[in-house]
């Protein structure tokens, strides 16, 4: 089958179809395996010729202040309430 015989629209279908799943692994790669992305990254940066910048020697638990939890290595001391009363408002008009 040649492209010209049913025009470019089936390759360029595909080439968007293919760029569109590229972007989303992508994305979920760095929302699911954030270290792996970042190893990813600095190996095309090196390969690239780029300026790779240096991680901290801080491992990847929960209190290591790297971040990856939303935590920033900070602690709560104070627990949450066990109980919270509900305020009711009336719907404004």
């Amino acid at each position: 089958m040649s492209p010209t015989a049913n025009g470019w629209g089936g390759i360029v279908e595909t080439l968007v179809v293919a760029v569109i799943v590229a972007v989303f692994a992508w994305r979920g790669l760095r929302q699911l395996l954030p270290s792996v992305h970042r190893r990813l990254v600095d190996s095309v940066r090196r390969l690239l010729g780029l300026k790779v910048a240096e991680s901290s020697g801080a491992a990847g638990g929960c209190d290591s202040g790297c971040g990856t939890c939303n935590n920033c290595g900070t602690t709560k001391t104070e627990a949450p309430p066990a109980e919270a009363p509900l305020r009711f408002q009336p719907r404004k008009r």
